[in-house]
This record gives C-alpha cells, sequence and structure tokens, in this order.
C-alpha cells in the first residue's frame, strides 16, 4: 500500500494517489489526487525531469482499486469558489508533498497544462 491509496481516473492524467476527498456546497464529492508527470525542462536543454502534480476530481471519475485501504484518506469540506480548495500539504514522512509541485486545478477531459518551461516526456513542444 501506498503512503496516499492509488486510484485510476477515467480522464488524464489516467491514475495517481488519492490525497483527500472534498464535499463542495452542492453536496458533490471530489477526489484531490496526486501523480508525478514526466517531463522535459525547455530551458535546461531538455533534461528529464519528474513533476509532482495535483488537482482536483469529480468522483464520478475515480475508480478505486482493489487491495488499497482508503478509510484513512482525509475528508474536507470545499469552499464555494474552487480557487479556495486546498492542495496537497506535507504531512509528515509517509504523506510527504513537495511545495514546488504544479496543482492544475479541475481535471476535466482536457488535457492538463503544464507550468511554462516544461513538456510532456516524449511529446515535441507547440
Amino acid at each position: 500500500m501506498t503512503a496516499r491509496p492509488f486510484v485510476e481516473l477515467t480522464i488524464p492524467p489516467y491514475g495517481g494517489e488519492l490525497d483527500s476527498w472534498g464535499k463542495d456546497p452542492r453536496g458533490q464529492w471530489w477526489g484531490l489526487v496526486t501523480w508525478y508527470e514526466e517531463v522535459v525542462q525547455l530551458r535546461q536543454m531538455g533534461r528529464s525531469t519528474v513533476l509532482p502534480c495535483s488537482g482536483w476530481v469529480a468522483a464520478r471519475h475515480l475508480r478505486m482499486s482493489d487491495g488499497e485501504d482508503y478509510a484513512a484518506v482525509p475528508r474536507v469540506e470545499l469552499a464555494e469558489h474552487e480557487a479556495l480548495w486546498p492542495q496537497p500539504t506535507d504531512r509528515g514522512p509517509h504523506f510527504w508533498w513537495s511545495d514546488k509541485a504544479h496543482h492544475v486545478g479541475i481535471l476535466t477531459e482536457r488535457q492538463y497544462e503544464l507550468p511554462e518551461g516544461y513538456a510532456k516526456r516524449g511529446v515535441s513542444p507547440a
């Protein structure tokens, strides 16, 4: 078992770890998902690296995996405005999270954007 339990997503990035559950003011459930994106740094001569990423995804796009324990996943009340929804935090050695991570916001069927200066590994920049 990982520190954060693994989940499958029906939308990009298609898999990650569940940091927390959130319930919005309309009663809809969301999952805060973290994952590591293989990228190249365009300003560093195409150096390969891994970028920690996170985003909120509607619960309907999440699929729990067999063998994972979801009982300890924190639950939070979400604000009316999505910009105020929390990002993953460093909660100790088993729940470490980088303060340099990229938070994409709300995940949708569209491919999320990486921060300026990064490109998905194996994909030519536009």
